[in-house]
């Protein structure tokens, strides 16, 4: 166990890198000698291949108690697993995503955005609402390699329902956190052209 605990210099476990190189058996393995919840390292990998329905199918199997146990445990996957949904979706349509449809505010501002999207992408917004649904704190604070949060990823893609459920979780000051960049989550809507980011 001491052995499939060891970190390299980024922090990341013997189960992080199975995962990450697609190796299923192993990642799954060392999932269960760590005794940590099996179905999240097999939610990540479904996602990394960019299978839908087989993620989907796979979060019904999890709550959200076992996801958050998951992250807590040092395993970082799960938030991985939605920067990585959210990326696959597609760019947003020149205009801005936050363009147009009412706003949805929280403390010292408000995020205005489309409505649903319907122009799918390899992993569409209802995966990212999946696994954000099924997400707590711990996970939705992860950040990835910018230092950026779910909610900075979710503002670039034009993802409004997945912001609304993050804020949610995270409350208000969520808005406020800055990336290594130094750029909230607006700010990071404004630099991708986002049309209508509003003060509440």
């Amino acid at each position: 166990r001491e052995t499939l605990e060891a970190r390299d210099s980024a922090g990341r476990t013997c189960l992080h890198a199975a995962a990450k190189r697609g190796l299923k058996e192993a990642a799954v393995k060392i999932a269960d000698r760590l005794g940590v919840e099996r179905v999240c390292v097999q939610v990540y990998m479904a996602v990394k291949d960019q299978q839908k329905e087989v993620a989907l199918s796979l979060m019904e199997e999890v709550s959200k108690e076992e996801m958050e146990a998951f992250s807590k445990a040092g395993c970082t996957l799960v938030g991985d697993a939605i920067h990585m949904a959210i990326e696959q979706t597609k760019t947003p349509p020149s205009g801005g995503a936050f363009g147009g449809g009412g706003g949805f505010g929280f403390g010292g501002g408000s995020l205005r955005g489309a409505g649903d999207r319907r122009d799918g992408g390899a992993v569409d917004e209802k995966m990212v609402l999946a696994l954000v649904d099924k997400a707590g704190r711990e996970t939705l604070e992860a950040r990835d390699s910018a230092g950026r949060t779910c909610l900075h990823a979710a503002a670039e893609r034009g993802l409004k329902k997945a912001a609304v459920k993050i804020v949610e979780v995270l409350g208000p000051e969520s808005l406020d956190v800055r990336c290594e960049k130094g750029k909230t989550a607006i700010d990071v809507a404004m630099e991708h052209r986002q049309e209508e980011v509003a003060q509440a």
